[in-house]
């Protein structure tokens, strides 16, 4: 196990954090040690994929942060299955494996289900703990399992898709230990994910842009693949060019007599129903209540083309890009009595 000192600056899409010291691991092996290591030193530690959803305190010295950097991608053999007469097949994904790599390998085979979530940034292990989400598509959606660690018994473990408790932007792997504001691992560390996926013509065509393709005509996986990451691209600036985390806030979910008072104050808001409650959109909370459009404040600010996501500018710290999301938060909050949620994860 090699021990290595680094600066989280240098491990996040943002660009913000202190030092620390970091392992990495690439088999459950060498991930075993490891939490033998931590139990017998009593460390602190925080299970890191990509970083693209996560910005970290300067004060970090005492956190060991654990990359997991399991790779592969496989066909589970002997699962082909056959749903209500549709013809799929299962794909084994690792932890460290990029998502979006994930994607294009399956559909470079012209399979259907998570072609909506291309160009979503980080790695396997993060979407079921968020269970990530766009263009009208969850993980949920075509998950069917989890294999992770259980770091109480120290056993290997397969939760199902309903075990996971998945949500909106929400899953047991964050009910474990909540995101936001914490420096500890989750009781399940993940290690790999089982999706089901479609042979058969099976797109999601409820949100813009996808909504206005001509329904009569038949469009291939790439096609659709293609449309998101350009539509994608046009919102969201490449990280490493413009530091950023991607959405910053979760869209609200609210209740049906919030939702009534909103409509009739401002009545070009944005509202959806979502199972048993409705959901408007953040970012239109943060343009058209907040004013914070665009708008920059020393080193951090809102983009420009889309106010959901707050960039780094300079060499912004973990204390700059908290107090100016919070002064977000606080705006929509007086104004709508809406508390907006992070997505980002802020470790201290």
């Amino acid at each position: 196990m090699k021990i290595e000192q680094v600066s989280m600056r240098d491990y996040t899409s943002l660009r913000v954090g202190g030092e620390c010291v970091m392992v990495r691991v690439a088999s459950t092996e060498e991930l075993l040690d490891v939490l033998e290591y931590i139990k017998i030193n009593n460390k602190k530690i925080f299970i890191l994929g990509q970083g693209t959803n996560s910005f970290f305190s300067n004060n970090i010295k005492e956190l060991l942060v654990v990359k997991i950097e399991m790779k592969g991608i496989e066909i589970v053999p002997h699962q082909t299955v056959q749903d209500e007469g549709e013809e799929g097949v299962i794909i084994k994904a690792y932890a460290g494996e990029t998502w979006d790599d994930v994607v294009k390998y399956t559909v470079e085979r012209g399979w259907w289900g998570i072609e909506n979530l291309s160009w979503v940034p980080g790695a396997v292990g993060a979407g079921p703990v968020q269970n990530i989400g766009a263009y009208g598509v969850e993980i949920c959606d075509t998950l069917v399992s989890v294999e992770v660690l259980n770091r109480e018994s120290n056993q290997i473990e397969i939760l199902e898709n309903k075990e996971c408790e998945f949500s909106y932007r929400d899953s047991i792997f964050k009910k474990s230990n909540p995101v936001g504001d914490s420096t500890e691992s989750d009781k399940y560390i993940i290690l790999s994910i089982n999706i089901k996926l479609s042979k058969q013509y099976k797109p999601t065509l409820t949100y813009a842009p996808l909504n206005i393709l001509d329904k009569n005509k038949t469009y291939n996986v790439r096609e659709i693949r293609n449309i998101i990451i350009e539509t994608r691209k046009s919102k969201i600036p490449d990280y490493n060019l413009l530091p950023n985390a991607g959405s910053f806030f979760k869209n609200p979910l609210i209740s049906k007599d919030l939702k009534e008072s909103l409509v009739a104050k401002y009545t070009n808001i944005p509202i959806y129903k979502y199972e048993d409650k409705y959901k408007t959109s953040a970012a239109w909370l943060i343009e058209h209540i907040a004013k914070m459009k665009g708008v920059r404040e020393g080193n951090v600010g809102t983009y420009e083309k889309q106010p959901l996501i707050l960039v780094n500018y300079e060499k912004a710290d973990a204390e700059e890009m908290d107090k100016f999301s919070q002064k977000i938060i606080d705006k929509v909050y007086k104004e709508t009595g809406i508390k907006l949620e992070r997505e980002v994860n802020y470790v201290k």
